[in-house]
């Protein structure tokens, strides 16, 4: 991996076809879509902060990583990874046990390794607490509206007069699912055993006194200090107050916000050192995440879907030079131009002189 490019600059934008909403994770985490404040002018001249939904860098940089992982994992078909590399090459190590006694030993095979496994030089790792950085700078992804214009923290490309209408608090919508009781459908019910009839009463009968008990409990909080839900109204459904308050019903009705559809982001991702190889990773990344254009949640409802266009600069000693461009359309379809394909071919050639043993060794 020879031919070192001092710095790779990829330029561009990204839209949502669809909703992007968060990864679905622990209560209040959004892994994906996050709102960040941003400073500017208002109408009349006064600074102002601006909450703007964004698309988080640590998400952009995890979906690129397991993407180049991915496009590696393919030359190995039927071969299988050891944990550590696995976690490793893509989630960066997260996962591994720590044994402080085994940092400094651990961290060398890291850096060593980085000589020959472009997954770890372009992406980093950690183990044992300590991390090894990587080569690439990935921002965050910002949408293009009055908010993030007048911040001055885009490219004076993007205008006033295509985007000063386009406001923070229209980018974002809520909606509302139902995960459907399909018990309810005869056909499915005619399917149940008598056994399975029995328990399915079982669950609604726990079901409702949860229901109750969590109502119940709500007016409790909202009484006066020391009611109880037995004093607090004489609802009569907790009586029973074994009931279990976490039961769900088969049926659940949950909320949640997202970025509008058509929303315009402008993306940077720079990556300095790298060799040309290491470049045709970068390629491959993307060329893996076209086959499944989705990031956030509810991807499997239709979520999340995504297009992208960059444009590849070069920079070496202080010449920048237009490489190539990458893009993503509606349907998922890939393509590259300049040398970027050349690249790409030189990755592919890359991993078909790779082994097994390549990866895995030093890090276990």
């Amino acid at each position: 991996m020879n031919d070192l490019i001092e710095r790779v600059e990829l330029i561009g934008e990204g839209k949502n076809i669809t909703v992007v909403t968060q990864t679905i994770g622990k209560e209040g985490s959004s892994s994906t879509c996050r709102k960040k404040p941003f400073v500017h002018a208002n109408a009349d001249k006064q600074m102002v902060t601006t909450e703007v939904p964004i698309f988080s860098d640590n998400a952009l940089r995890s979906i690129l990583r397991k993407r180049t992982a991915w496009y590696l994992y393919d030359f190995f078909s039927g071969e299988k990874l050891d944990y550590e590399t696995m976690m490793i090459l893509s989630q960066g190590g997260g996962g591994v046990t720590k044994e402080s006694g085994q940092i400094v030993e651990r961290l060398r095979a890291i850096e060593n390794h980085k000589k020959g496994n472009v997954v770890v030089s372009i992406w980093g790792g950690s183990l044992n607490g300590v991390i090894s950085r990587g080569k690439a700078v990935i921002h965050e992804m910002v949408p293009v509206c009055f908010e993030t214009v007048k911040s001055g923290t885009l490219p004076k490309s993007y205008t006033l007069e295509e985007y000063g209408t386009l406001f923070a608090r229209n980018l974002v919508v809520s909606e509302q699912r139902v995960r459907g009781n399909l018990f309810t459908d005869p056909e499915m019910l005619d399917k149940l055993s008598e056994e399975g009839v029995a328990k399915m009463n079982e669950v609604d009968v726990a079901a409702v006194k949860s229901r109750a008990v969590r109502k119940a409990n709500k007016k409790s909080d909202a009484g006066k200090p020391g009611d109880s839900p037995a004093t607090n109204g004489g609802d009569s459904a907790t009586e029973d107050q074994s009931a279990d308050p976490k039961t769900q019903s088969r049926q659940m009705i949950f909320s949640h916000e997202g970025i509008a559809p058509g929303t315009t982001f402008y993306h940077r991702m720079i990556f300095y050192n790298i060799t040309e190889v290491e470049l045709g990773s970068i390629v491959a990344a993307l060329k893996k995440f076209s086959e499944f254009p989705y990031i956030g949640g509810l991807v499997g409802t239709g979520h999340g879907q995504m297009q992208l266009s960059y444009d590849v600069f070069t920079r070496n000693k202080g010449k920048r030079d237009q490489y190539g461009t990458i893009n993503i359309d509606g349907d998922g379809d890939f393509s590259a131009s300049g040398h970027l394909n050349a690249r790409l071919e030189d990755f592919d050639n890359y991993l078909k002189g790779l082994k097994l043993g390549d990866i895995s060794a030093g890090l276990i």
